[in-house]
């Protein structure tokens, strides 16, 4: 599929020392000033738009940040001295990037600042702390004590019945016989018949040929447009998926899935989806002329003496496919026994009163037959 790029969204990522949230591109923390660690992800925000801002979209196509192998500090990407350290990034460790985070849903609403309780200043929703006097912004976000967590029951509940479940070994064992069992079977069936030959008699000789007639006729018939012959008719089409590919092309109809962010390793994240480019294409029906099986023409007889049965064609008649089949009828070991065979040398080869070796196959069937003399 290819990668259709709708624009770039900022993230946001949580303070692990505070639990304050900020935006992507803040290197450190807004409400106690702590660095972004390598190991804290960036995350969605609720209600984040895609940048429509110049300069903050070719920020966003920036490579992914690097942190300072000596003092942990994130800077951009092109950067070869750390802005805090002055250490060299040759050896930094860049953020990951190419993470999916989720679905783009550009309508859900962002969420609002709330107050401060203490001061009245307004806060990011998701602030642990305030940026302005440090009180804390969710009280009820504070663990319970101790005492009063003990006193904080549910219901005891009672697990599940688990359906005890047959050791391996066992099932193993029951898989082996149950495979060598199919096996025996399978072989006693293919092997069929008798271990040892049959002497048998010829008793009888039969023969059957045919010879198929083919007129030239119109006939109606189905294809997309590009595949119909010249000589073709065309009398309706319809148009019809054909195929899908990757990559545009003139007509196509394109097709994406929901949009989702990827996490672009430095701050921000590309909004793409998934689309596949459809391909339509005529459907026809039409008319054109062909050899068509208007008749079969069969000879049938006993003896060696077979013969093509007779045809008189008219000039928009030929002949098609030929077929040829002979018996031969043997008593064996108290029963009739028949083998065919489309050879007509060696059915000639073969004489009634002769005795011939009968191998048997699958269901009775004959195998090969050869002379007993």
């Amino acid at each position: 599929m290819a990668k259709k790029t709708l624009g770039y969204q900022e993230l946001h990522w949580r303070c692990p020392n505070c639990n304050s949230r900020n935006v992507g591109t803040a290197q450190t923390c807004v409400s106690c000033g702590a660095a972004q660690p390598e190991n804290v992800a960036f995350e969605q925000a609720a209600g984040s738009q895609l940048i429509e801002d110049a300069a903050r979209v070719e920020s966003a196509r920036q490579a992914p940040d690097i942190h300072c192998p000596y003092c942990g500090t994130r800077n951009p990407a092109g950067t070869e001295a750390c802005h805090h350290c002055g250490g060299n990034l040759t050896d930094g460790q860049r953020r990951v990037s190419g993470r999916i985070l989720g679905a783009y849903n550009p309508n859900q609403p962002a969420l609002k600042d709330i107050p401060c309780p203490a001061c009245g200043q307004p806060n990011h929703p998701q602030a642990a702390f305030c940026v302005y006097c440090g009180s804390p912004l969710h009280q009820s976000e504070t663990p319970l004590p101790a005492s009063q967590a003990a006193a904080v029951t549910t219901p005891a509940t009672q697990p599940a019945a688990v359906p005890k479940k047959l050791p391996m070994a066992v099932i193993i064992i029951l898989v082996l016989v149950s495979l060598g069992c199919v096996t025996a079977l399978l072989i006693a069936i293919l092997s069929g018949g008798n271990d040892q030959p049959l002497q048998g008699t010829v008793t009888n000789l039969m023969w059957q040929r045919s010879i198929e007639i083919l007129e030239l006729q119109p006939v109606s018939r189905t294809d997309w447009q590009f595949n119909i012959p010249d000589d073709g008719r065309i009398q309706g089409c319809e148009e019809r998926f054909y195929r899908s590919q990757d990559q545009p092309a003139p007509g196509a109809i394109e097709v994406c899935g929901t949009p989702y962010s990827v996490d672009l390793g430095n701050g921000y994240a590309e909004v793409v989806q998934d689309c596949v480019y459809e391909i339509y294409e005529n459907y026809c029906r039409y008319e054109t002329e062909e050899w068509v099986q208007t008749e079969i023409l069969n000879a049938y007889g006993s003896g060696h003496d077979a013969y093509w049965p007779a045809t008189n064609l008219t000039t928009e008649q030929l002949t098609g496919i030929q077929e040829e089949q002979y018996t031969i009828t043997f008593s064996a070991d108290g029963q009739e026994v028949k083998y065919q065979t489309e050879d007509y040398t060696f059915y000639q080869q073969v004489d009634v009163g002769s005795e011939w070796w009968i191998e048997t196959g699958l269901f009775g069937s004959v195998k090969n037959i050869s002379p007993a003399d």
